[in-house]
């Protein structure tokens, strides 16, 4: 009866740890109010040096998406936690099953200056090593609305405050 029983539960906390596994990460970063019509920028140069990052994201796509389902997806999700501009990195192509897309938070603990204190793409490295090659997502692929993916994709990202308020 003892053995039954200790098997019972431990399948039971097998099955809820699967459960929990397969579920996309919840974001646990810093949020301000929403905002509307986040600007997205590609380049270090054309982010204010005033702005305050407050999220340095990878994010996981599913497969079979255009460049704007991407985009709208990346835009959508940065409006809710208050960005009003979104730098976006590099892109890989991955093989992992997203189902949704999933936005994994590597910080900051604190929001910070970009002009005084970005030093690049360093964070979520052993999450973005882990992908494949390296792909072209710039501003053309970012509106595109014919052209599909037929892989999954990493994006490094970063989110900023740059509006008072």
């Amino acid at each position: 009866m003892l053995k039954r029983s200790i098997s019972l539960s431990l399948a039971s906390l097998f099955l809820l740890l699967v459960g929990c596994a397969s579920k996309p990460p919840a974001y646990n970063g810093i949020s301000f109010p929403a905002t509307t019509k986040a600007k997205v920028v590609f380049q270090e140069k054309d982010v204010p040096p005033q702005c305050t990052v407050f999220a340095h994201l990878i994010v996981h796509t599913p497969t079979g998406l255009t460049g704007k389902r991407v985009g709208d997806g990346i835009t959508d999700f940065a409006e809710k936690k208050g960005a009003d501009l979104v730098f976006i990195g590099l892109s890989r192509k991955t093989n992992d099953e997203a189902h949704d897309f999933e936005f994994f938070t590597y910080g900051p603990k604190d929001a910070y200056t970009f002009g005084k204190e970005w030093f690049g793409w360093k964070f979520g490295y052993s999450d973005w090593k882990k992908g494949g090659s390296v792909i072209g997502l710039g501003y053309d692929s970012w509106h595109d609305t014919s052209g599909i993916y037929d892989f999954g994709l990493k994006i490094q990202a970063v989110l900023l405050r740059c509006q008072k308020g």
